[in-house]
């Protein structure tokens, strides 16, 4: 894994987030995009995000956990956005699995 690999699907994550009644989570995932964007930041503060990412997809309270609620006029339904949801957390968890850093 790379901060490049990672960035732009995690951007993708935060809004769709956003977009279905999630802000908090959307910005907790933004605030670790500081460090992955930062070209100053260490190996060590990369791979704690890493893996900070990859713990909040499984178990209780992780993204697989939510229940997506589109705003009302979204072009979202809830069944779509739950299957992309998950579609986004598999993305992720293979982007941080420990066995994928280089």
């Amino acid at each position: 894994m790379t901060p490049d690999d990672l960035v732009p699907m995690v951007r993708e994550l935060v809004e769709f987030l956003s977009e279905t009644g999630y802000e908090p989570e959307g910005r907790w995932l933004e605030e670790r995009l500081v460090v992955l964007e930062d070209p100053h930041s260490s190996a060590d503060a990369v791979e704690h995000v890493r893996a900070e990412m990859h713990a909040s997809i499984l178990g209780m309270g992780g993204l697989i956990d939510l229940v997506p609620k589109p705003e009302q006029g979204s072009t979202w339904s809830v069944a779509e956005a739950g299957k992309r949801l998950l579609v986004l957390a598999d993305r992720l968890y293979l982007l941080t699995e420990p066995s994928r850093t280089d």
